[in-house]
């Protein structure tokens, strides 16, 4: 099993200085940005910055996304790791999430991104149909 993508989840209290932090020091493009969360890339990696306690040291977290959350959920498990929240879905999100603490105790995120279900909103425009009628004679 290889993951399809590494993300590096970050917190900040500003979000304006934290993306151009990444974006003109470090090199980073931007995806997706707002005031509460920014996705910034690079090759195959993706940070992700959360707003919130930026101004004390806290945690980073690892997200690995797999394209089968639970069979990789099921063999770290087997592996050794221990289970600290099972597969669960976000509707939301379009996703399912997981964490672990691996062998070592640190804590990893694993996810699975879901296809969005169209909510009616995207609906294809209406086809004209033409009818040719054949002249009677």
């Amino acid at each position: 099993m290889q993951p399809l993508a590494v993300h590096f989840l970050l917190k900040a209290a500003d979000m304006q200085r934290a993306v151009s932090f990444y974006q003109n020091i470090l090199g980073f493009y931007p995806l997706v940005s707002n005031e509460q969360w920014s996705e910034l890339g690079y090759r195959d990696v993706t940070i992700w910055i959360k707003m919130g306690n930026g101004d004390v040291p806290s945690r980073s977290g690892l997200t690995i996304q797999y394209d089968d959350l639970d069979h990789v959920y099921e063999l770290c498990l087997v592996a050794g790791a221990e289970g600290l929240e099972a597969p669960s879905l976000i509707e939301k999100h379009a996703m399912k999430t997981a964490r672990i603490r691996d062998p070592e105790g640190n804590e990893i995120t694993l996810i699975e991104r879901l296809p969005k279900e169209d909510d009616g909103t995207n609906l294809p425009a209406t086809k004209t149909k033409k009818i040719h009628r054949k002249s009677g004679g």
